[in-house]
């Protein structure tokens, strides 16, 4: 007998494995709630689900055979999914997550290593948007271009909520103020202009200045050739 007052058994390895008695302490489960409950922050939402996987953790990570207690661990594990599915709040910006996967030569380039290396760059990416909203078309049009290109459902509905958050916040905002009302835009306003409707349109967003445009290619398209147009793109990205 142990001196927490838990039998112990010699296990099939040979190390000592801890029985636990007909009744459960109440320290021992809070002990036990606080284990299941790191577990179920770290594991896929499948398996914080599994009753054999959690059992699995908790006896490993307590030391602490459950079968006499199964109850005890489903009233737990219930306790904590209520608890999470209570939370409705959603951060502004998720968190970053962290690579857990080491970088070596050997491996860096194989499809888990990328996957969770796109991971980690998208969350970046909408990080600095977010700080640096002047570089949220850019990243729009990057997040529109990955998720095109992805063939993992997770990515694609992760780089697809970036995008269309990032696009939210140009609802009902004039894009280009210097265009003002009834008057001619010149070759690098209408340049903007189609380069961030294009980019907004790839998320389903509305541009606040589309139908004056279109009013404008309509009636004097002849105004701009297309070397006066390209003149004006090569000024810009000097």
């Amino acid at each position: 007998m142990s001196a927490n007052g838990m039998w112990t058994r010699m296990g099939a390895s040979g190390s000592s494995v801890v029985i636990a008695p007909k009744t459960i302490s109440k320290e021992m489960e809070e002990r036990m709630r606080v284990c299941i409950e790191a577990f179920m922050k770290k594991a896929k939402p499948d398996q914080a689900k599994s009753l054999k996987l959690v059992r699995q953790h908790v006896e490993k990570s307590l030391s602490l055979s459950l079968t006499h207690h199964k109850d005890v661990l489903k009233r737990l594990m219930h306790g904590i999914l209520q608890r999470g599915q209570a939370v409705t709040t959603q951060p502004e910006v998720p968190v970053r997550p962290e690579i857990t996967i080491a970088k070596t030569k050997a491996t860096w380039w194989k499809q888990d290593e990328r996957r969770e290396a796109l991971l980690m760059g998208s969350h970046r990416l909408f990080q600095f948007a977010v700080e640096h909203p002047e570089c949220g078309l850019d990243a729009i049009q990057t997040f529109c271009d990955l998720f095109s290109t992805v063939n993992d459902p997770e990515l694609h509905q992760l780089l697809t909520a970036f995008a269309r958050q990032l696009g939210s916040g140009y609802v009902g905002q004039d894009l280009l103020p210097e265009w003002t009302l009834h008057t001619q835009p010149s070759p690098l306003q209408v340049l903007d202009c189609v380069s961030s409707m294009y980019t907004l349109e790839r998320i389903g967003v509305q541009h606040s200045r589309s139908a004056d445009l279109r009013s404008f290619l309509d009636h004097g398209s002849s105004l701009y050739s297309p070397e006066v147009l390209y003149i004006a793109m090569r000024h810009t990205s000097i």
